[in-house]
């Protein structure tokens, strides 16, 4: 099967799923801002891996349902969000700013990271506040 195939029924699984309005059996990230309305909420669900990152116009926009952010502080590929034997985790993938969990960043500038688990009620910050 080709990485498009793969794609193409990853797509139409979903859409199937949103059809039949059935619970999937991948867990969703909701992404709300902790000060001013930076960004409106976003609902990620993890059945793949979600790339979190600056918006790449024209082609790309932010939505409620990716991970895309209209922020130049953001790089272009910032980090990702992934569900992998039952946990889900998170990578940076190199950022200039920083992925941080709880106030913890995971790597230091321009260095990938490790995945680390997500846990609920985690704190995810992908750039510092004071920037």
């Amino acid at each position: 099967m080709t990485e498009n195939s793969q794609q193409i029924k990853r797509k139409d699984s979903r859409q199937l799923l949103n059809a039949l309005n059935v619970k999937s059996q991948y867990p969703i990230i909701k992404l709300s801002p902790t000060t001013g309305d930076v960004f409106a909420e976003k609902t990620l669900d993890l059945i793949e891996p979600v790339k979190i990152g600056r918006k790449l116009p024209p082609k790309c926009l932010p939505s409620p349902t990716n991970g895309l952010f209209d922020s130049k502080v953001l790089s272009r590929n910032h980090a990702e969000i992934f569900f992998q034997d039952g946990k889900v985790f998170i990578q940076d993938k190199g950022s200039s700013n920083g992925t941080f969990i709880n106030s913890k960043r995971l790597s230091d500038e321009g260095i990938e990271s490790s995945p680390f688990q997500i846990m609920s009620n985690d704190v995810l910050e992908f750039v510092l506040n004071n920037l």
